[in-house]
Parts: structure tokens; C-alpha cells; sequence
């Protein structure tokens, strides 16, 4: 399995649950603060200053993956759960789970019964929980969080090595790190150890220095340093890799960078009317697909993930809703995109097995 997914409008609230309470608990104890870093220190993020290339890329969210193949990768990602153990009853455990009679739903793993799994065939996605100590409500130990990256970072390793992740996709990935915790406090404000009951640490790949919004990686680092939970799959960028550059596919191209980000977030600003002050959550050159595209030509774009602030005539403060939005880099005359624009999306969220 070559990449992973992330849905745009669920950037940055990645969520695992073992039981529908769990999930408001999981989703009350997000912190909203995450701590960004580089997986690769001596890695730089271009300037993407205006006559740089950068490639323009076909995307797909692919529903031909080989059935073994996930079997596979699930297995490897449990084993690494477990702290190696491996059951021979295994594989056909998976086959039962990801493609029997309760695919697409949370089911438990017979040959790991502490284990729930889905497979989401629609995102080529597959996520895993130990609900056995996912479940737990007390930090069960200290480790900080250089520990936990590292013991996240040792994941993307073994998987790359088993040709489940694309090693030259996360050779220099974004982390975004996020924690479940116990207590009370700013949720603006990094917890204190004392408080965390699990690290979540993302890894955003990129491509030439271009994150990929529908791509990455999440392990939940429990604070004793076992793996509470993993999330990976979803939208494959058709590209070859020659050296530190990418060769589009398809109808894929190279286009030189018209405006540079900075151009783009005065541009921003300018889209606004006039009474309206942006809460500006992040901004980030992505590639990002649509809602509800199985495949599209994507364009390297700022991404700007804001609410818009207005105030009444009583002088009270009104926030609106989180919006996306997203402003090409290669393409000076294109008009902003809105990601969270309403589209006719029916959901098919199954529901988690007991």
C-alpha cells in the first residue's frame, strides 16, 4: 500500500475510537494546539518562490487493491501493535474481518481479540484500535514526547520496509503531534506530562516539499510507549520518482509557480468583505482533493483553514463555521476553491460491531 489518506476537512482532528462514548471522550480530550515539527531535521521547506517548478498531479482514491495486499499490511501493522507477536490464525482472522460478512464495519480480530479493525474499501483505508488499553483513563507511564515520535517514526520505518508505505514519501513528511489527556486546562496549551494518556503523532508525506492533505499517517502512542492505535491508506498520487524529483503520470505536467504563498495570503485577506476578521487555524501548501472526486488533476495550492469573525451591532463576537480554502500556486488567474462548500454527499459511515 503506497499512501495513505486524510479527509481535507478532518485535517487536524483525526480521531480513533473504541465505543461511540469513547469517541466524545477521545474528541473532548483533542488538544487544539498540536506541536509541528520535521521528521527529517537538516530538511528545509522550499520557499516556493515565483519560476520554480513544481509537478501538477493526477490523484486517485483507488478501489482495485489487492485483498491480500491489505491482509497483509494489516497484519503487520498488528504485529508491530502487539510488540511482534504474530498468530498464525492471523491471516484468515483478517480475511473474516476486512472481507466477510461485517466488512466496512469496526470488528474484532479473533486472533487478537484485543484488536478491532476496518477496512474502509471506498478510501483504501484501514484503521486499527488495542481497545484493551485504548480504554484505559490514567496515564499508564512517563515517556515524553521525543520517545513517542521516535517509537511512531520506528513504525513508518517497518512499514516502509515491507513495501506497505513509500519510504520516498515520508523521507522528509510533516509531524503533527496531538494528545489525549486527562484533566482540565487551555486547550490552546500544550498539556502537562503528568496529564497524557496517549501521543498522537501524524505524518503528513510530501512531494517536492508539497504536503499531501489526503495523506499520512497516525500512530496513538500510549504514554507507557505501547501503540494504542494506527490509521493508514487512502488517495495514491501516479508519479515516478527520478532522484529528489517526481514524473507526473497520466495527464500530469510541470508548471513553474506563478504566485508565491506569501502573494497567495494577502490574496486571502482580499476575498473577505471588509467587517469580516479571519481565525486563521493553519495555512499550508498542500495538494488536496475534493470532496467527493474519486480522481482529479490537482495543483500544488495554499491551503487556508479559517472561521470567519464578525461583530453584531450589540458588539457581541460572532465566529462562523470552519471553512477551507485553497488558492493555486501555478495557476495566478484561477479563483479560490472552496473545500467546504455543500456538496450532495451521502454518508455511509458504518456502524462499529460490539
Amino acid at each position: 500500500m503506497k499512501s495513505v489518506s486524510l479527509s481535507v476537512v478532518v485535517l487536524a482532528t483525526l480521531i480513533l475510537s473504541a465505543t461511540a462514548q469513547q469517541e466524545q471522550q477521545r474528541t473532548d480530550n483533542r488538544n487544539t494546539a498540536p506541536l509541528l515539527l520535521e521528521r527529517n531535521a537538516q530538511y528545509k521547506v522550499p520557499a516556493f518562490e515565483e519560476g520554480l517548478e513544481l509537478p501538477v498531479i493526477r490523484m486517485i482514491w483507488r478501489k482495485d487493491r489487492d485483498a491480500q495486499q491489505v491482509i497483509d499490511a494489516a497484519e503487520a501493522a498488528i504485529t508491530l501493535m502487539l510488540g511482534g507477536d504474530r498468530s498464525e490464525k492471523m491471516d484468515g482472522a483478517l480475511k473474516e474481518v476486512l472481507y466477510g460478512d461485517e466488512a466496512g464495519t469496526w470488528a474484532r480480530v479473533s486472533a487478537a481479540p484485543q484488536i478491532l479493525a476496518r477496512y474502509d474499501a471506498n478510501f483504501d483505508e484501514i484503521r486499527l484500535i488495542n481497545e484493551e488499553i485504548d480504554v484505559i483513563r490514567e496515564p499508564l507511564g512517563r515517556i515524553d514526547v521525543d520517545e513517542a515520535i521516535a517509537r511512531a517514526d520506528k513504525v513508518i520505518e517497518v512499514l516502509s520496509e515491507q513495501d506497505i508505505l513509500d519510504r520516498r514519501l515520508y523521507s522528509n513528511a510533516a509531524i503533527q503531534i496531538g494528545y489525549r489527556r486527562v484533566g482540565s486546562g487551555s486547550r490552546k496549551a500544550q498539556p502537562d506530562q503528568g496529564q497524557i494518556l496517549e501521543y498522537r503523532v501524524t505524518f503528513r508525506p510530501r512531494i517536492e516539499g508539497v504536503e499531501l492533505a489526503n495523506a499520512g499517517v497516525r500512530v496513538g502512542v500510549m504514554a507507557n510507549g505501547q501503540i494504542g492505535s494506527m490509521r493508514f491508506g487512502g488517495v495514491t498520487p501516479l508519479v515516478k520518482f527520478t532522484d529528489d524529483m517526481v514524473e507526473p503520470e497520466e495527464d500530469g505536467k510541470r508548471l513553474p509557480v506563478e504566485i508565491d504563498p506569501n502573494r497567495l495570503t494577502k490574496r486571502f485577506y482580499r476575498t473577505l468583505d471588509a467587517n469580516v476578521s479571519p481565525q486563521v487555524a493553519w495555512s499550508r501548501v498542500m495538494y488536496a482533493m475534493p470532496d467527493g472526486e474519486r480522481s482529479a488533476l490537482l495543483e500544488p495550492m495554499l491551503v487556508v483553514s479559517f472561521s470567519e469573525g464578525t461583530t453584531t451591532d450589540k458588539g457581541q463576537r460572532v465566529s462562523s463555521r470552519r471553512r477551507i480554502l485553497g488558492f493555486s500556486l501555478v495557476d495566478e488567474k484561477a479563483k479560490p476553491f472552496d473545500f467546504t462548500a455543500p456538496t450532495p454527499v451521502k454518508s455511509d459511515e458504518p456502524k462499529r460491531s460490539k
